[in-house]
């Protein structure tokens, strides 16, 4: 406590540390509360996509199970797999093993209103 209230830029770092937490926990609870879960899914696809170095193929490597992501994204695994059904047949994403191939990532993106 003594070196926050001394050291100007301790506190300084502490804020900033202390607001981006704030805004990832903020950020977390409105996608939960008012995205459904095939919206989840599909923002968790991009951001996957957007994290890793965007290859020509544009695919996502998921190190995760189905259930991993139901549970990450906060729904069931058979809602998951039924979501990525459902982007593969409108021709949105490709599946293949350990990976999803991103066909179409504005008509993902607008349909989670991103664009």
């Amino acid at each position: 406590m003594r070196i926050v209230a001394t050291n100007s830029k301790v506190t300084t770092a502490l804020n900033r540390l202390f607001a981006k937490r704030l805004q990832c926990f903020s950020s977390l609870i409105e996608e939960v509360s008012l995205k459904d879960s095939k919206q989840r899914l599909i923002k968790f696809l991009l951001d996957m996509f957007q994290e890793k170095a965007q290859n020509p193929e544009k695919a996502v490597f998921l190190p995760f199970t189905r259930e991993e992501i139901a549970q990450r994204i906060g729904t069931a695994r058979e809602t998951v797999a039924r979501h990525l059904y459902q982007l593969k047949k409108a021709g949105l994403i490709d599946i293949k093993p350990k990976r999803i191939l991103i066909r179409n990532q504005k008509g993902l993106e607008k349909l989670i209103g991103q664009v």
